[in-house]
């Protein structure tokens, strides 16, 4: 096969992971079980694709001592399912964690997520000296939470939000109140389908 075909090839497979990029996607917001987040934190950058928003959600971070977990994760990469429930608020909370899919109730949806680290050292302790007072907490300055011995740490893929060109002026601040609308399908897949700065619904790509 010639060079030219070749490289013909290798447009058509790149096409064809395109499209099959957008059928997932549009798949799941269309079939999903539509719920909402809530987020812990954020962090801003630009690319060539425009002002991206690193977002950390509540159901990121797993604290054994709070939820149940099953099937002990404890690899990087390792594949967990995630089972969410609306809370009083209207926003999803994380209920169990399990290495294998299980069977949820009704309103609860399970949601597949990949194991970034596994917390095994002992949070340190943070005493001010005696005779000193620890300055207070100001808006800017997030009070300091040790990291729980267990907590797993879980990406679902939807972290990453871009901003269009025209958006940048209204980019969600370090401290804003950001929250999302996702769309979690029968496979477990979660696709963004709506973000919220401080109660308004932003654009995004």
């Amino acid at each position: 096969m010639t060079s030219r075909r070749w490289f013909w090839v290798a447009v058509a497979i790149q096409i064809l992971v395109l499209f099959g990029l957008i059928g997932s996607h549009l798949y799941t917001v269309s079939t999903g079980v539509h719920v909402k987040l809530k987020t812990e934190s954020m962090g801003e950058y630009d690319t060539v694709q425009g002002q991206t928003i690193q977002v950390n959600y509540e159901i990121a971070r797993i604290d054994p001592a709070k939820v149940p977990v099953q099937g002990n994760p404890s690899k990087r990469g390792e594949t967990v399912w995630v089972t969410l429930a609306t809370g009083a608020d209207g926003f999803a909370e994380a209920v169990a964690v399990n290495t294998k899919r299980t069977p949820v109730q009704a309103g609860q949806v399970a949601i597949k997520g990949t194991v970034q680290w596994v917390n095994t050292s002992p949070p340190e302790p943070v005493a001010p000296p005696p005779e000193k007072t620890p300055p207070p907490v100001t808006p800017d300055q997030p009070e300091y939470k040790p990291i729980p011995i267990g907590q797993i740490q879980i990406s679902y893929g939807i972290e990453r939000i871009v901003l269009p060109d025209n958006q940048v002026d209204t980019s969600p601040r370090p401290m804003a109140d950001l929250t999302a609308e996702i769309a979690v399908d029968r496979f477990g897949r979660a696709a963004l389908t709506r973000v919220y700065v401080n109660g308004q619904e932003i654009l995004w790509r």
